[in-house]
């Protein structure tokens, strides 16, 4: 695990000190450019990956160790993110959808855990945060407001008038 860490460090500072990681310091670091949902992804992210580490590692680790390291790389890079967030919310934003898959196999990977104590607790706590996290985002942004609730959606109520008919 360390020896993985340890290698991805040094390769992450040589891509970061390369031509990609300038352009990418000169667009999205200090340029006044955020991106407004990256405090929520990075952030679930990173309540994921603590989750992960304080509740899940020893039994995943016993039960599943063909992907544990997987698991543990991917739950410590969402915790990084949030080291990236302050820096840039671009960056961090963009970084964050590529730890999603890994976000997902922790969560999908939790019914088949033998968890002793508060099992169905730990079996509904991801999809009860990702519906939290999802009534925000709906309840706060901007994007919502404008690419969703036109549409009418039958989700939200039955819509007052019907545009398109059938």
């Amino acid at each position: 695990m360390f020896l993985a860490a340890g290698l991805a460090i040094p390769g992450s500072l040589l891509l970061l000190s390369g031509e990609a990681g300038e352009v990418a310091t000169s667009r999205y670091v200090g340029t006044g450019v955020d991106a407004a949902g990256a405090a929520f992804r990075v952030g679930f992210l990173a309540v994921s990956a603590l989750y992960f580490f304080w509740y899940l590692r020893r039994n995943w680790r016993e039960e599943f160790p063909q992907d544990f390291k997987l698991a543990m790389i991917g739950a410590l890079l969402m915790l990084l993110m949030m080291g990236l967030l302050p820096l840039s919310s671009v960056i961090a934003d963009r970084l964050a959808y590529y730890l999603i898959p890994i976000q997902a196999m922790i969560f999908a990977r939790i019914p088949f855990l033998s968890l002793r104590k508060d099992r169905s607790l730990h079996v509904a706590l991801p999809y009860i945060l990702t519906l939290a996290v999802f009534a925000v985002w709906a309840s706060l942004s901007w994007h919502f407001e404008r690419c969703y609730i036109p549409y009418q959606t039958w989700l939200f109520g039955y819509p007052e008038q019907i545009r398109f008919p059938f």
